[in-house]
């Protein structure tokens, strides 16, 4: 978009669509942009993964400060047992305004760097339309996604992302839909009061079950 703000994104939001479902679907996902002490631009981000039953070896970074963010109440003050929690921070880079990106960032995470670059197609009064070409030393890769102010779009916010989305030639019906609902802080056993599946297997295993577990939104 023309005349873009950074200022604009300051704030925690939650991711409430994904395109690509390797980077754009996992659950629980909140953004923070920021500034910090020498007025630099960061953007902190967490989600979680599913303690797969007999695979513990996944690798997550360390966590940020406790009580970084802040879910909707109605939870406990433990962790959900069943899930991994992954945090992240990216330093966040303000293009020029003749750039066609809006920003870029890098950071690490699964102990891969990545660098990427965030063009922000469509803004409303509690969302914001971001479209990325990212890359590690693996390959490149690219998606959208939508971030809100809410756990889940507003009716009318989501005629506006329809909107946008059909101008820039995507289908929300190829998008998936975050799961927020089940977020926060809860005290479930490991072994009980879980959707997490007793599964054994590899990474490979692993893979296909985070798949399985997402939901395709419908407009």
């Amino acid at each position: 978009i023309a005349n873009f703000d950074i200022k604009s994104l300051k704030g925690d939001w939650f991711k409430v669509l994904g395109l690509d479902e390797r980077y754009d679907c996992f659950e629980c996902q909140q953004n923070r942009f920021r500034q910090d002490q020498e007025q630099g631009w960061r953007m902190d981000t967490t989600f979680r993964l599913p303690r797969f039953r007999g695979f513990s070896k996944v690798s997550v970074e360390p966590p940020l400060a406790p009580n970084t963010f802040k879910w909707p109440t109605g939870y406990t003050e433990k962790p959900d047992a069943n899930y991994y929690q992954n945090d992240l921070t990216e330093e966040v880079i303000v293009d020029v305004e003749s750039a066609k990106p809006s920003m870029h960032t890098t950071g690490k995470t699964f102990g891969l760097t990545f660098w990427e670059n965030y063009y922000i197609v469509g803004q409303g009064e509690d969302f914001q339309f971001i479209r990325y070409i990212g890359h590690t030393l693996q390959g490149g890769y690219k998606g959208a996604f939508i971030v809100s102010k809410t756990p889940e779009l507003s009716p009318a916010s989501l005629i506006e992302v329809n909107k946008m989305a059909t101008a820039q030639g995507l289908d929300l019906n190829g998008f998936c839909k975050i799961k927020n609902k089940a977020c926060g802080v809860r005290n479930d056993a490991p072994t009980g009061g879980s959707d997490v599946q007793d599964v054994i297997g590899d990474s490979n295993d692993y893979i296909k079950y985070m798949f399985s577990r997402q939901e395709k939104f419908s407009p």
